[in-house]
């Protein structure tokens, strides 16, 4: 009977961490009044369009792009610092008082920002889009539009730190960029889909200096390959914030009848290539994404309802050790976005009567 209690409260104790949810907290980093004088994003029928679906935050500073306006606002304890402005939205004809708030960019350094990643060093990256005129060599069509995606380095200054392409190479855009963070050493990493492939770098702001792509990720995680109507496929790779460890994710379906089978998802060293499995066969298909939470966790993000997102928190042997949990408040429509950083914050994007709010939950 002594060991049968023993062993029940063992149990007990084992089993906690599954029904325990530390509910997170909302604290307000940013608000302002979207207008034509302060932030503006364009409307319609009484709708705001474009807003982002990222903001940089920085301790007390808040970087905002205007995608439309090609522009960045960068703002310090909720006053107006600084306007970098994209050339290429001034006609000839216009005129703007540069003085100490607004600095003039060329559009190459500048064209049209979108979300916004807040570095480590006082500074943040920005996904910039420029449009272009791709002729078809054959002449067949008219010319058409083709815009292209790289991303710049800017301090909270406003000066131009680099520019990242593709491969290392600042010529060379992004075709698709899935996701971009830094990590403890603010090296930029960026995920990115080049036709079929799924590729992952690391650039240390002089080169790219590591390179994982999906032939990697797919032979790391199916050491045995299905077989049959079976097929595997890398999903997702996210480096840890600040341990040289990446996570890989892949997932194995039934193509004959279309249904979802498990996921596997593991760790390598960027070291030494030490791989550790952490699930082998987690056959929730909901259950996605799967983060790295710090240097010895990963989350798996779990939408609830239309109000609540809970994070459940699993150590590398797999084990569940906890859960976080946001809900939103008021108007659920009001709730634009919610992203989480490497770093561990996670903040939300709101707007509220014609009032943009940024959130930080803890």
């Amino acid at each position: 009977m002594k060991y049968f209690l023993v062993i029940l409260i063992t149990l007990l104790f084992a089993s906690c961490s599954r029904f325990k949810v530390d509910k997170m907290t909302p604290r307000k980093v940013f608000s302002m009044k979207v207008s034509r004088k302060t932030l503006y994003f364009p409307e319609q029928n009484g709708i705001i369009h474009s807003l982002p679906q990222r903001i940089g935050v920085v301790d007390d500073w808040v970087i905002i792009p205007e995608t439309t306006e090609r522009r960045i606002k960068i703002y310090r304890k909720g006053t107006l610092s600084l306007i970098l402005q994209s050339k290429a939205r001034i006609a000839p004809a216009e005129t703007l008082v540069v003085n100490e708030s607004v600095k003039i960019v060329s559009d190459d350094q500048l064209n049209f920002p979108g979300a916004i990643f807040s570095g480590n060093e006082d500074d943040f990256f920005v996904i910039n889009y420029s449009p272009s005129i791709a002729v078809p060599e054959d002449n067949s069509d008219a010319p058409r539009e083709k815009g292209i995606y790289k991303i710049l380095h800017y301090d909270l200054k406003g000066n131009f730190l680099g520019l990242y392409g593709r491969n290392g190479n600042i010529s060379l855009s992004y075709p698709g960029i899935l996701w971009v963070d830094v990590d403890s050493e603010n090296r930029l990493w960026v995920l990115y889909r080049l036709l079929d492939d799924l590729i992952l770098e690391r650039n240390n702001g002089k080169s790219v200096d590591l390179s994982y792509n999906r032939k990697h990720c797919e032979s790391l995680l199916f050491t045995e390959k299905p077989t049959g109507s079976y097929s595997y496929s890398c999903e997702v790779m996210y480096p840890f914030y600040d341990e040289d460890r990446v996570l890989f994710t892949g997932k194995v379906i039934d193509k004959e009848n279309r249904k979802f089978l498990y996921r596997v998802i593991k760790t390598q060293s960027t070291t030494n290539s030490e791989t550790n499995e952490i699930f082998s066969r987690l056959n929730d298909p909901e259950d996605l994404p799967y983060y790295p939470f710090d240097g010895n966790h990963i989350m798996i993000w779990q939408t609830l309802d239309n109000e609540r997102i809970k994070w459940a928190l699993y150590n590398l042997d797999g084990d569940l050790v906890n859960n976080k949990q946001l809900t939103y408040f008021g108007k659920r429509s009001g709730w634009r976005s919610t992203y989480y950083t490497l770093s561990g914050s996670f903040y939300s994007i709101r707007l509220l009567n014609g009032t943009l709010e940024v959130y930080n939950w803890r």
